[in-house]
């Protein structure tokens, strides 16, 4: 893993609810490294700790992929 973020929203510009609360970044090198990551114990802890959290407030969890965009 080469960078992590994390990012708290609180409204949107109109400053109506947002449709996400909390993103987290992880910049991988290759698809392998990202893999072997959540397959580790500490990728299976955040994964349960993740679930916790969408029961406790009834939230869903998404897990979205994404390259960077050349020149951005």
């Amino acid at each position: 893993m080469t960078a992590v973020r994390t990012r708290r929203f609180s409204a949107t510009p109109r400053g109506g609810e947002p449709a996400y609360h909390l993103i987290v970044e992880a910049d991988f090198v290759t698809d392998e490294e990202m893999a072997a990551a959540l397959r580790s114990e500490s990728g299976a802890a955040s994964a349960r700790d993740a679930m916790a959290m969408a029961e406790q407030f009834g939230v869903t969890p998404t897990m979205m992929l994404g390259t960077d965009l050349p020149g951005a």
